[in-house]
């Protein structure tokens, strides 16, 4: 007999992905992928954003897609992460609700919407609150430009008078509003009662859990609290992860599900989040997630753990957020990672074709070609001694939390040949070693018992960066690496997590207990090297990393220097 299912959304940066997860066991029973993109403003390259129907769409389509593979089996709920964007709408003269470009012009133009802030978006320096309340310790004391309220702020700057017209949704919010709603302003919604969740800050600086007092005086935003949407009404603070927040739209439910269907719809999260949660499984038994970090290494970087007791977080780094009744999460990242390939791949001379990249035996090719051009030394990081980069186009996330901090190359060639293709990939891979030691710096230094840490994500599949990954951790912590293998393509790994999320919140409501989480099972990251070289390349990813704690001091120095003796605006002008 078929039993139900619950369904996981990924709401990403390149596409939208979904399982279907058996009710009774992991098992993934179908998934589904629909791409989606993102534009950068060719006026304005700061200004970043998507459209909210094209999204919508294949939010939908990802649905269809699953539901056809499943069997006949019955869909209990669904629940999703997405990246942490802003959806903006304006609020027409009927009380119907439309998309709101905003790009650098804000235009009602005719054609594809531009109504999502995508979370790279930079529009905004970080915002500096006129006073210091106290939920800003969450986020390290200070906004950076990829959070929501600085780039409300920024709206609010830019469209004057109109900005009261508008409303702002977090992008897995508003997500989860179209399905409760059909994008009927508050049809369907139900209040419920949220308790324990009420601490008045955003996670990771989503809209969402601001107090109104923080924003209108603190940010000098004049926004309503009516303008800030939410796919329920909730009596105070947010909902945990997993808690029932409605039930899909009937006209929804009838087109997808058939009639009389009544599909559950979870609380939502951003998705590094969903990436976190797609490694461990709830039992009665108990295990600290704070032993475990979990890398989430897709176009950017996050890293996150746990704790079962409220504590302050490391330096620099966000938290402790409580996503659930039992614990608390604390997370540091770097904005730039997996799409410092792409954009390598994408504008080098030497780089590849879309056609090429989509090849099966792409990256066997790409490998062989780099143990061709290493070859003549005893490690392929050997090629790059004398050469350094840093890959922080968007500022640094934490734990200096500072937009004005930049990439640079040291050691570069003006013979942009395919050697030098090589040799900048491998200087991709060492800043993201560089910068995954510097995070787990942060929590090894604020006594977080961290013992292993567990990579999810695109690049998890990358051995080269897996294996200097494991070399530098092990020899600087005696922390060791694993790979996450609870899904077989990793692109549908926080798709896993939000669905084993709804199935957990079920459970729990079954039997009226709280969630514990246990790590799941990963592959352990060998070292391939002789210990000799071995030794000789961490040697040398230590000086590398003196080099990057050196450069970001005097970058900071530098530009504290010019801010203070150049009036940029004057000039300007």
């Amino acid at each position: 007999m078929n039993t139900g299912c619950y369904i996981g959304i990924d709401v990403g940066s390149r596409s939208v992905r979904a399982v279907a997860v058996d009710a009774d066991s992991d098992e993934v029973l179908a998934q589904a992928e629909s791409s989606i993109s993102y534009e950068v403003d060719p006026t304005n390259s700061s200004y970043i954003t998507a459209s909210q129907c094209e999204v919508w769409v294949a939010f939908l389509d990802v649905i269809k897609q699953v539901i056809r593979n499943i069997m006949g089996r019955s869909i209990i709920g669904i629940c999703l992460d997405a990246t942490c964007s802003l959806v903006v709408m304006r609020v027409e003269s009927d009380g119907s609700l439309v998309p709101q470009n905003v790009d650098s012009t804000y235009s009602k133009i005719s054609g594809k919407d531009k109504g999502i802030v995508f979370w790279m978006d930079h529009r905004s320096e970080a915002l500096r609150p006129k006073d210091n309340p106290k939920e800003m310790e969450k986020l390290a004391g200070m906004f950076i430009p990829e959070m929501a309220v600085p780039k409300v702020k920024q709206i609010s700057e830019d469209c004057g008078e109109a900005f009261q017209s508008l409303k702002f949704f977090d992008l897995h919010e508003w997500l989860e509003w179209m399905l409760i709603t059909n994008g009927e302003a508050d049809k369907g919604i139900s209040e419920i009662t949220v308790s324990g969740n009420c601490e008045p800050v955003g996670i990771d600086g989503s809209l969402a859990g601001f107090c109104m007092p923080t924003l209108n005086h603190s940010c000098d935003i004049p926004i309503r609290a009516d303008q800030i949407g939410r796919a329920c009404k909730v009596v105070a603070g947010i909902p945990f992860a997993g808690q029932r927040i409605g039930y899909v739209n009937k006209d929804i439910s009838q087109s997808l599900f058939g009639s009389g269907s009544q599909v559950v719809v979870f609380s939502g999260l951003i998705d590094c989040y969903a990436s976190f949660f797609a490694n461990f499984k709830s039992l009665n038994g108990f295990t600290d997630p704070g032993n475990c970090m979990i890398m989430v290494a897709g176009t950017s970087a996050c890293f996150l753990s746990g704790t079962s007791q409220p504590r302050k977080a490391p330096t620099g780094i966000w938290g402790g957020f409580r996503l659930l009744p039992e614990y608390w999460f604390y997370e540091g990242g770097f904005s730039c990672c997996g799409v410092l390939i792409d954009h390598l791949f994408h504008d080098h001379p030497c780089g590849y074709t879309s056609s090429q990249l989509a090849s099966s035996t792409f990256w066997k090719d790409f490998d062989s070609t780099v143990d061709r051009i290493t070859r003549d030394y005893d490690s392929e990081w050997f090629l790059n001694r004398r050469r350094f980069y840093s890959g922080d186009y968007l500022g640094n996330r934490t734990p200096y939390n500072d937009s004005s901090i930049s990439s640079y190359l040291i050691g570069d060639s003006m013979v942009q040949d395919e050697r030098n293709l090589i040799s900048k990939y491998l200087l991709i891979l060492e800043y993201i070693v560089l910068q995954a030691r510097l995070m787990l710096e942060c929590f090894v230094k604020d006594g977080f018992p961290l013992q292993n840490m567990i990579v999810c994500g695109s690049l998890a599949k990358n051995y080269r960066l897996m294996e200097l990954l494991e070399l530098v951790l092990a020899a600087t912590f005696g922390i060791h690496v694993f790979v996450s293998n609870c899904v077989s393509d990793m692109k549908y790994h926080a798709a896993y997590g939000s669905s084993m999320v709804a199935k957990w919140a079920s459970r729990d409501d079954e039997k009226g207990s709280g969630q514990r989480l246990e790590p799941l099972k990963a592959v352990n990251i060998e070292r391939n090297a002789k210990a000799t070289t071995a030794d000789r390349v961490v040697s040398l990813m230590n000086i590398k990393y003196g080099v990057m704690m050196k450069m970001i001091k005097m970058q900071q120095i530098t530009n504290d220097q010019l801010d203070a003796d150049i009036d940029i605006e004057q000039h300007h002008q």
